[in-house]
């Protein structure tokens, strides 16, 4: 495995009781024949810092993996600095980088997170985990990552806006929400795959994300 941190900036600033998202983009390739698993994943960590201180083969799999963290309803608290880390299995290796968050005041529209209290935030459909973009060969596998959190949820994919029913032997979703495409097919185009994901107790609460699969000949 092959893993990669891309670039992103180092300085944000928030707007009071606003919402914001930070992700770390990760490059996974694999040349194992076997596809690209989520499970692999190295882990992730997000938490602030004290005040003191690839290949181009057609026979390789590679998956952009992002992973989320989210400032609910930011406060004057949150600021500071932070530091994402990507920690490598069984290896001393690791990566960071840090970012300075800001907030700023304002007087405009409170985000959504503001007009819910604690207990509600728990039934927040939150897809912290996706791919950005994958790359397979013809005829090959891999796995779609949609990792979510919150309460009385549903899951659904969808490949070119249509629905992915329970009956399609070529898609598997895996517990979590992860999705396995058996068999690749060649397409002169990308095939875009979305997950979503919706609460059952608040209907207006989904969220969804998009992912591009390039499939190689």
């Amino acid at each position: 495995m092959v893993f990669t941190l891309s670039r992103r900036p180092k300085c944000s600033a928030l707007l009071l009781n606003s919402d914001i998202i930070f992700y770390l983009s990760v490059l996974q390739s694999s040349n194992n024949g076997g596809g690209t698993s989520a499970y692999s994943t190295p882990s992730l960590s997000f938490h602030a810092v004290p005040s003191s201180s690839s290949s181009s083969s057609s026979s390789v799999s590679r998956v952009l993996i992002s992973t989320m963290v989210y400032f609910d309803c930011a406060a004057i608290s949150d600021a500071g600095l932070y530091r994402l880390q990507l920690d490598i299995p069984s290896s001393s290796n690791n990566w960071h980088r840090n970012y300075s968050v800001i907030i700023v005041d304002w007087s405009g529209v409170p985000g959504a997170t503001c007009r819910y209290e604690g207990n509600e935030m728990a039934y927040f459909p939150r897809i912290y985990q996706y791919a950005l973009s994958a790359q397979v060969p013809a005829g090959g596998s891999v796995i779609l990552p949609c990792g979510y959190q919150g309460l009385l949820t549903d899951v659904a994919w969808y490949r070119n806006r249509t629905l992915i029913l329970s009956d399609d032997t070529n898609h598997e979703m895996r517990p979590g929400g992860d999705l396995l495409i058996q068999q690749a097919s060649a397409s002169p185009t990308p095939v875009r795959y979305a997950c979503w994901v919706g609460s059952t107790a608040y209907a207006s609460l989904t969220d969804v994300i998009y992912t591009d699969v390039y499939v190689q000949e």
